[in-house]
């Protein structure tokens, strides 16, 4: 399985069906998500930090596990850790690695939301051992921290703060291997073409050159079975 689309822009993380030629994965928190449904698009399905305590997430985990079969789904997430949150980091902690669990054993990658904890993040990481690919999605943090995170294995995903020039995602987009980075949306509607566009200047390459690359690392990290 693979996609041979070159010349479309992918847009790894969206949380809205846009009308351009753009492949999109779709993010859903399983607050909404009805297994019996039938997908028609690329999706992403994730226990959101900043929702588990709005939800039964025995309940919510359930419905994940029960969605691995659907090959529309090609992702885990978001998930992950907010230390904005109101709940407790031991709670948020417990339900990241059941859905990281869910993860290995389905060979999926990860799309991972973190705000002020990646310390808590890398450990988790380092002592896991764990296979599948994590991809920090709208990654804006410090270029230290983009080093620590790609030293241990994670892919990194950009989005619209990379139209600010000397931004800290524009800086650690910099730094980034060709094979380890990925561009996003989140809930910028329309903006991809510009966030290509952005990232080809950083990255010193024309735009057919990036769609090349991004398409080369979207088939090995989502669709290598």
């Amino acid at each position: 399985m693979s996609f041979d689309g070159p010349s479309r822009c992918i847009d790894i993380h969206s949380h809205h069906r846009q009308s351009d030629d753009c492949y999109r994965i779709i993010s859903l928190d399983t607050r909404a998500f009805n297994p019996a449904a039938k997908l028609d698009h690329p999706y992403s399905l994730g226990l959101h930090p900043w929702f588990i305590e709005e939800q039964d997430c025995g309940e919510a985990l359930r419905k994940i596990a029960a969605a691995l079969n659907d090959k529309n789904m090609l992702a885990f997430g978001e998930c992950g850790l907010d230390k904005l949150t109101t709940a407790r980091m031991d709670f948020q902690e417990s339900l990241f690695k059941a859905q990281l669990q869910l993860a290995e054993e389905a060979r999926k990658p990860v799309v991972i939301h973190c705000v002020r904890a990646f310390n808590e993040l890398i450990r988790i990481k380092k002592t896991g051992k764990m296979a599948a690919p994590w991809i920090i999605h709208g990654f804006n943090a410090k270029v230290q921290i983009a080093e620590q995170l790609l030293k241990c294995g994670c892919y990194l995903s950009f989005g619209k703060a990379l139209l600010h020039a000397g931004s800290n995602a524009s800086q650690a987009l910099s730094i980034t291997p060709m094979d380890r980075f990925f561009l996003e949306t989140d809930e910028a509607v329309g903006l991809l073409g510009d966030i290509y566009a952005a990232a080809a200047r950083i990255k010193r390459l024309d735009l057919d050159a990036l769609k090349a690359q991004i398409n080369t690392n979207f088939n090995r990290v989502f669709l290598h079975d």
